[in-house]
């Protein structure tokens, strides 16, 4: 299997509009889209998930280029943290972004916007800003990115999204994990262990092998994180708004 989509299957997104993201330097997303292909418009990939009893199941794919990545840059280019780890307690130590964004499109914006002249911007500051609501603005950005892609997979793949499985390095950071279920808006589980895809394919091969009659007992036993909305539906969808209009700045420069 390819190493993205035996993750999918790893991570147990069998049933139709379930979703695995793997948090690194970007992010790969992988949305199950169910047994008919379906067709992108908007830059999304559509792909063979897999194959089982000659029934195929499809999958839509995005790349997020920008997300600890976003982190790195603060900490290298700009000198306002340490380490990329202290980003959480700073985060945390305001109570609020105070509308500072960060579009971290350092190479371009990808999917669903596919502009390769858009430059990063952080949006937004006043003279009460400082350091905090920058590092609480990037990784806010990351939740934000993952948002545009599961939208644009949402509407190509014409089914909704119910739950989003994660891996990766950031998972680390709770902040970050509380705020991407507040924003997308649905449940959020965390893998203990990062193994999605080597699992995935010895999960595969369980059942091509006859060791493993069927799925059934695959969504037992898993050691997870389950992160689910705080905010007010509302103040997500006004956050997110923020977001888009930040945005359509930086591509209005574009």
């Amino acid at each position: 299997m390819g190493d993205s989509q035996a993750a999918l299957f790893g991570h147990r997104c069998l049933d139709v509009g379930t979703a695995k993201v793997t948090f690194g330097t970007g992010s790969s997303v992988l949305f199950n889209a169910g047994h008919d292909l379906p067709a992108p418009a908007r830059g999304a990939v559509a792909t063979v998930a897999w194959v089982r009893a000659g029934v195929p199941t499809y999958a839509l794919e995005g790349i997020i280029t920008s997300s600890a990545a976003t982190l790195t840059w603060l900490r290298d280019q700009l000198g306002i943290i340490d380490k990329t780890s202290d980003s959480e307690a700073l985060a945390q130590d305001v109570s609020d972004d105070e509308a500072v964004y960060v579009v971290p499109a350092f190479s371009g914006l990808g999917a669903p916007y596919w502009r390769d002249g858009a430059r990063g911007a952080i949006v937004g500051l006043s003279a009460h800003s400082d350091r905090r609501h920058v590092v609480r603005a990037a990784l806010e950005s990351i939740a934000y990115q993952l948002r545009d892609v599961l939208e644009m997979m949402r509407e190509e793949g014409g089914v909704e999204l119910r739950e989003i499985r994660a891996d990766g390095g950031p998972t680390a950071n709770g902040f970050l994990m509380q705020f991407v279920a507040d924003v997308v808006g649905v449940e959020l589980r965390v893998a203990g262990r990062s193994d999605g895809a080597a699992s995935g394919a010895a999960l595969m091969g369980a059942l091509g092998a006859g060791l493993q009659a069927s799925t059934a007992g695959f969504t037992t036993g898993r050691d997870e994180v389950i992160y689910r909305r705080r905010m007010a539906p509302e103040q997500a969808q006004a956050r997110y708004a923020g977001w888009l209009r930040a945005v359509k700045q930086v591509l209005c420069v574009a």
